[in-house]
């Protein structure tokens, strides 16, 4: 029978980490840690195999840009170990960085496949889409109107202190900080799942006090969390089921589903975010990343939101 030596395994991921400057402990439970947590020890993982081919698939969805560049880094460093890296992205800048070759996939096929050098960004581009791009979105300004959202003093111990802002219809307002700084747990805070100590939320100029989801969603908040697989959808079911999850009363009467009109919501939402699906029986959990990611909008979309929190 072979014993695992506790101590020394910890050590040895403690000695990896740290290696590689990821704000981790070994001693943290997997299942707690956050999408980009996750993602540093499934690269810490594949490090320690020594695997002679590794494939990264998009490694950097969630990290910030200092924990990015660890990543080059380390995809760098492989690299001149002689082991053959595979990174998948979808940040064409990232390319530029650390590719040597460039396969671009559309619909499930190769259309393109060659150095880098040489090949420029609008031809990426252009194999991408299968046409040529006209024009690169550009966000039409929209003049600020009515304070949707005031935050005043907001404190929950020990992760927020003191947090203040405001936001206007029309308006994108960022949140920024590395891995631990606050941000999912000022959007869980406003969002009624995690109680807040003091501070006072003010809704299109009424005061609001958020106990649970439910009262955020009757205030008009929307959170599209950032672990979607596990708190943005129910994966297991069908597109046309998460799309109205969120706002049964509007395909329902006297306590009954009305199959119809969620059919033509799936249908409407389906077209209106070309999301690419077969039909709304398709379960969420068949989709690609950013067709989940388009579902989890669209449910709230659907529920008429005027704030969005997007994690």
């Amino acid at each position: 029978m072979g014993w695992v030596n506790r101590r020394e395994t910890v050590e040895r991921a403690q000695r990896i980490i740290e290696q590689h400057r990821f704000p981790l402990k070994a001693e943290w439970r997997v299942e707690k840690l956050s999408p980009a947590g996750k993602q540093m020890v499934e690269i810490c993982r594949a490090i320690q195999q020594g695997s002679s081919l590794l494939i990264f698939d998009e490694p950097t969805s969630s990290l910030s840009e200092s924990e990015t560049q660890e990543v080059f880094r380390i995809v760098s460093a492989l690299c001149k170990r002689n082991v053959g890296v595979i990174y998948i992205t979808h940040r064409l800048e990232e390319l530029r960085m650390i590719g040597d070759r460039v396969t671009v996939l559309r619909d499930g096929e190769t259309v393109h496949s060659g150095p880098l050098a040489g090949l420029s960004t609008n031809a990426i581009i252009r194999h991408m889409v299968g046409r040529e791009l006209t024009a690169i979105y550009a966000r039409t300004p929209v003049p600020p109107g009515e304070e949707l959202l005031r935050v005043a003093n907001l404190t929950r111990e020990p992760v927020l202190k003191d947090i203040s802002l405001s936001l206007r219809a029309g308006e994108i307002v960022g949140l920024a900080g590395l891995i631990g700084a606050g941000r999912t747990e000022l959007c869980r805070a406003l969002f009624g799942l995690d109680a807040f100590n003091q501070g006072v939320v003010t809704i299109c100029g009424q005061n609001v006090r958020i106990r649970s989801p439910r009262d955020a969603v009757r205030a008009g908040l929307a959170l599209i969390p950032e672990d979607r697989q596990r708190a943005g959808l129910a994966t297991a079911l069908p597109i046309s089921y998460n799309f109205t999850m969120a706002s049964l009363k509007h395909v329902s009467r006297f306590g009954f589903l009305n199959h119809a009109a969620e059919r033509s919501i799936a249908a409407d939402y389906t077209a209106r975010l070309r999301i690419r699906a077969a039909s709304g029986k398709q379960l969420a959990g068949r989709l690609s990343g950013g067709n989940q990611q388009k579902v989890a909008i669209a449910k709230w979309l659907v529920g008429r939101a005027r704030i969005f929190l997007f994690d």
